[in-house]
């Protein structure tokens, strides 16, 4: 019977088209594909420059003038007091300020003039055992922040990086990426909470994968 015959051809294809996705998505077969697109797709796509935002960068002629980094934290504090200087309404630094120095209270009392101030902690990896450890500021530097989270990058295996995780932290993703607390301080919407269970203290917890949007 051609009707009974066709039924059965269409099964048969749709079964075993189901089962090669299943497998191409479980061996990672079409990952390849997957990022030429995507590569493209992001190249090709151009965004406005938003004119609420400013890249305050410490770049080479930065430090050809003012030395090398790390600088001095009262020069550090002085930065961020020329920056404060323009009154704006959020400042985030990518830096950490990791163990305290004899010039930490320039820098204290710089951040505390700022209204809205957002710190990152590093996830970082011992020495010694290759123990994971998440470094965090200072005590009084981290009491004088508005904002902490993680700035972790994902490498993908050809060495792009194309996202990050919202939220990771080791042994439980309890950190959420710096700019998601910097969106929400901004008044944007909140990202859906990680529900990732406790793993073993010795490893990184993640959750909440994202894509970056570069713009071209």
């Amino acid at each position: 019977n051609p009707q009974n015959r066709f039924r059965l051809e269409s099964s048969l294809f749709l079964i075993l088209g189901c089962l090669f996705v299943s497998l191409a998505h479980y061996n990672d077969w079409l990952v390849a594909l997957d990022r030429v697109v995507y590569d493209f797709t992001i190249a090709n796509t151009q965004a406005p420059m938003q004119d609420d935002l400013v890249i305050v960068a410490i770049d080479d002629h930065s430090l050809h003038q003012l030395g090398p980094w790390p600088w001095p934290r009262d020069l550090q504090a002085q930065l961020i007091s020329n920056i404060n200087s323009f009154s704006p309404k959020l400042v985030a630094p990518d830096i950490v300020y990791a163990g305290e120095t004899s010039l930490d209270e320039p820098l204290i009392k710089a951040v505390d003039a700022i209204g809205t101030f957002a710190t990152p902690i590093i996830i970082d990896t011992t020495f010694q055992g290759g123990q994971h450890i998440e470094v965090i500021p200072f005590t009084a530097r981290a009491e004088k922040a508005d904002i902490l989270g993680h700035v972790q990058i994902e490498f993908d295996d050809d060495a792009i990086v194309r996202g990050t995780y919202l939220y990771q932290g080791v042994g439980q993703p309890v950190w959420p990426h710096l700019m998601v607390g910097v969106s929400e301080a901004l008044g944007y919407n909140s990202t859906a909470p990680c529900t990732r269970t406790n793993t073993s203290p010795l490893f990184i917890s993640k959750c909440n994968y994202v894509r970056i949007p570069f713009a071209g």
